[in-house]
């Protein structure tokens, strides 16, 4: 039996036939992805999980993510039969791209630093994470992780870099984060079902194309120790990225190898 557990959400919104109907509800813990990580046999597709606060919030490349009251923490767990590996670099895009859409439904007009931090005035609003079991082939579990800055307030106070923002600071206003979390669940359970249909097609690369922030610019591409500067050409549906070296070469890298920053900043 899960602790800690909390009934305080309101869901009245959704409109889903899976994603959300059962969830799980935290006002503090480590976070949303270790505990969907440790239930997934128990739980089936869509079961989701929530926090108020994470102490121990994860991000890419075992970074942590700072995760006080006021954000919306949350993790989607998949269990599908016979998925491809290959979803396994498309479904970050593919949440990437439904967050920016959902925002845009609160009007609030948000890009994607590839592969899916959520960029909001040159700053970073949220982040996926995704992770994922599989043997032989065979996937086990998908989780989607989301955390993304609402409500949330001095976000910069364990950073050297004034990077992070949130909807309030942007705007000086509160968002309902309910209404938001619907939001998302809803347009993820469609975009998840159109992309078990039909994959990660032209018409999912280009909106995320559009979304992009990164696509035809100049960058600094680090890789473990490794700075290069490199001039982004395209974003291919397995989730690749393609770029110009400065020596001329067309280089392909995958999200987990590398982390994009702009010259003079963030991005």
């Amino acid at each position: 039996m899960l602790k800690d557990v909390i009934s305080i959400l309101d869901l009245s919104k959704l409109k889903t036939k899976y994603i959300g109907k059962k969830y799980f509800f935290y006002s503090n813990i480590s976070s949303t992805n270790d505990i969907a990580k440790n239930s997934w046999k128990t739980n089936d597709t869509g079961t989701i999980f929530l926090a108020q606060t994470q102490n121990k919030g994860k991000g890419k490349n075992s970074k942590n993510w700072f995760s006080p009251k006021g954000g919306l923490y949350l993790s989607i767990l998949i269990k599908e039969k016979k998925l491809s590996l290959k979803i396994l670099q498309q479904i970050p895009l593919l949440t990437a791209l439904c967050v920016c859409k959902t925002l845009k439904e609160f009007n609030v007009t948000t890009y994607i630093k590839w592969p899916n931090d959520i960029i909001l005035n040159n700053k970073k609003l949220g982040g996926i994470l995704c992770e994922s079991k599989f043997k032989n082939n065979c996937i086990d579990y998908i989780i989607v992780g989301i955390g993304l800055n609402i409500n949330s307030l001095n976000l910069n106070n364990n950073s050297l870099e004034n990077i992070f923002t949130s909807l309030k600071n942007e705007f000086n206003i509160d968002f309902q984060i309910n209404d938001i979390l619907c939001c998302f669940l809803n347009n993820f359970e469609e975009l998840w079902e159109q992309l078990l249909k039909t994959g990660f097609n032209n018409e999912f690369l280009d909106l995320y194309k559009k979304n992009s922030i990164i696509l035809n610019k100049t960058v600094l591409l680090l890789n473990e120790n490794k700075r290069e500067i490199v001039y982004v050409l395209d974003i291919l549906n397995t989730g690749k990225l393609v770029c110009k070296t400065s020596n001329g070469l067309i280089k392909h890298f995958v999200s987990g190898d590398v982390s994009i920053r702009g010259l003079n900043g963030y991005i």
